[in-house]
C-alpha cells in the first residue's frame, strides 16, 4: 500500500468537523491512521473544509504522519491506495487488517461503524467506549469497576477535562485514605477503605479518557503510576497506624514495617524495569515486554507469573479494603497484604532476574 486517502467529498458537508465523544471526526480518524501505523494519509474534503481542517491538524504535535489535502472533484485514486470513506468510525486493530488486505471491505468485520443516523451515532460511541477494556482488566475491573469508569469517561469526553486533572483528583482522594483509617476505628477503616477503593475506579477514567481522545504521554503515564503508589503507601500507613493503637501494638508495627518494606522492594525494580525494558511508566506492559526472553521460564517463573496474572492484582485490592473494612475485617485485608506483598517482592526479584538473562 503506498498511501492511505480519507475522502469526505461524498459526506455532508461540515461531517468532517463534527464532534464525536470530544473531537472532531477527522481529526480522530487521522490519529486513529497514525496509531495504525499509517505513514501517508490524504484527505479529500470539501472546497470550504480545507483551509480550517488542514491549520487544525498541522497545528497539532500528536500528528506526526505526512499529510495532503484535495478538493478536487474527481474521484479518488485507488491502485495501490487503501480508500476510507469519511462516515466511518473505525479502531486500529481494524485498519491494520484493511492495510494488510485491502481487497476486504472497510465496513465489514469488527471494528468499524457508519455514521449515519443518530442511531448509529450511538453505535459509534459504543463501539469507541467498548474499545476502551484492557484485555489485562481483572474480574473486578471488568465487572464493577470499569463500567463506573465508562460511563463517567463517557461523560467527561466532550469537556476540557485532562487525564492529568483526573489523576490530580484521584491522588486527592486516595491520600484522604490515610487520615481516615488511622483513627483505628470502623468507621475510620471504611472511609479510608472507601477513598482507596474510589480511586482506583477513577484511576480508570484518566486512562480512558487518554486513549479516547488520543492523549496519551510519557508524562501522564509515570504521574499515574506514581499515583497509583502513593495512593496504596497512603492507606497502608494510615491501616497499620490504626491496628496497632497508634503504634502502640508492637507486632502490628512489625508487620506493617515489614508489608511497607516489602512492598518499596516490589515497586523500586518494577520502576527500573519500566524505565529500562518497556521505556514508559505503565507496569502492565512489563509481561508483555518479557515475551523476547529466549530463556525458557523456570517454575517459580511460570508460578509468579501465574500469580501476578489471577491472583495479586491491583484492581482487586482496593475493593478488597473496603469491603472488608466495611464487615469489620480490616485485619484479614491486613494480613492478605502482609503475605501477597512478600510474593510480589519475590515475584519482581524472578522477574528482574529473567529480564538479565535476556540481557545476557
Amino acid at each position: 500500500m503506498k498511501r492511505m486517502i480519507l475522502d469526505y467529498r461524498t459526506c455532508t458537508e461540515g461531517l468532517a468537523s463534527e464532534s464525536l465523544l470530544g473531537m472532531s471526526l477527522v481529526h480522530r480518524a487521522v490519529l486513529t491512521c497514525q496509531k495504525a501505523g499509517v505513514k501517508q494519509l490524504e484527505i479529500c474534503l470539501h472546497a470550504g473544509e480545507v483551509e480550517s481542517i488542514s491549520a487544525l491538524l498541522r497545528e497539532d504535535p500528536r500528528v506526526v504522519l505526512e499529510l495532503s489535502f484535495s478538493a478536487s472533484s474527481e474521484e479518488a485514486a485507488s491502485g495501490d491506495s487503501v480508500v476510507l470513506r469519511g462516515d466511518l468510525v473505525f479502531l486500529p486493530h481494524a485498519l491494520e487488517t484493511l492495510i494488510a488486505d485491502p481487497s476486504m471491505q472497510a465496513e465489514s468485520g469488527e471494528g468499524w461503524q457508519v455514521l449515519g443516523s443518530p442511531e448509529e451515532r450511538g453505535m459509534a460511541e459504543d463501539l469507541l467506549m467498548d474499545s476502551l477494556v484492557k484485555d489485562a482488566d481483572g474480574i473486578i475491573s471488568r465487572n464493577i469497576n470499569r463500567k463506573i469508569s465508562c460511563f463517567l469517561s463517557r461523560r467527561l469526553a466532550s469537556t476540557s477535562i485532562h487525564p492529568n486533572h483526573v489523576t490530580a483528583v484521584v491522588g486527592l482522594i486516595g491520600l484522604a485514605a490515610f487520615p481516615f483509617a488511622m483513627q483505628g476505628t470502623w468507621a475510620g477503616y471504611v472511609l479510608g477503605g472507601l477513598c482507596y477503593y474510589v480511586s482506583a475506579i477513577l484511576d480508570g477514567v484518566d486512562g480512558e479518557l487518554s486513549r479516547l481522545k488520543h492523549l496519551g504521554s510519557p508524562f501522564g503515564a509515570w504521574l499515574d503510576t506514581l499515583t497509583d503508589d502513593a495512593v496504596c503507601v497512603a492507606w497502608l500507613l494510615g491501616l497499620f497506624w490504626g491496628l496497632s493503637g497508634g503504634g502502640a501494638d508492637v507486632a502490628w508495627v512489625w508487620v506493617g514495617g515489614i508489608t511497607l518494606g516489602s512492598f518499596f522492594l516490589t515497586v523500586t525494580p518494577r520502576y527500573w524495569l519500566m524505565a529500562t525494558l518497556v521505556g514508559a511508566g505503565d507496569h502492565q506492559k512489563i509481561p508483555a515486554a518479557r515475551k523476547g526472553d529466549a530463556v525458557d521460564p523456570g517454575f517459580l517463573d511460570r508460578l509468579f507469573d501465574w500469580l501476578a496474572a489471577n491472583v495479586f492484582r491491583t484492581d482487586f485490592f482496593p475493593f478488597f479494603a473496603f469491603v472488608s473494612a466495611l464487615f469489620g475485617g480490616s485485619e484479614v485485608f491486613a494480613w492478605s497484604f502482609a503475605v501477597g506483598s512478600v510474593f510480589a517482592m519475590i515475584a519482581t526479584f524472578f522477574t528482574v532476574h529473567a529480564v538479565r538473562r535476556m540481557g545476557a
